[in-house]
């Protein structure tokens, strides 16, 4: 069964003014794997770089994750470019989820 990227909680920055910008949408790039299995069994290790619209303003991070026997899980997900003006106050969450190929 096919799994889809979906944020589990909101990206909250805030600007100079102090008002919180939340952000409950992101787009992904191309998945890169970046490691094969040394072992049979063992997990594959794959990034997708992720971008959020902040009002125009562009944020971007790269996500980290594994996939394998045991399905696909996150491993990490960090923030690596933000506007000057703007200021993170709540990194955002992702997970995997199953779906059927129909909906």
């Amino acid at each position: 069964m096919p799994s889809i990227l979906v944020q589990t909680s909101s990206l909250e920055l805030t600007d100079k003014n102090e008002d919180t910008i939340t952000i409950d949408e992101f787009s992904e790039g191309t998945h890169e794997k970046i490691s094969s299995p040394s072992f049979k069994g063992d997990d594959e290790e794959w990034s997708v770089p992720i971008s959020f619209n902040a009002n125009g303003d562009s944020v971007s991070g790269i996500l980290y994750y594994s996939s394998g026997l045991e399905g696909i899980n996150v491993n990490s997900f960090s923030i690596s470019e933000v506007p000057e003006h703007l200021t993170v106050a709540s990194e955002p969450d992702f997970e995997f989820e199953e779906h059927d190929e129909g909906e």
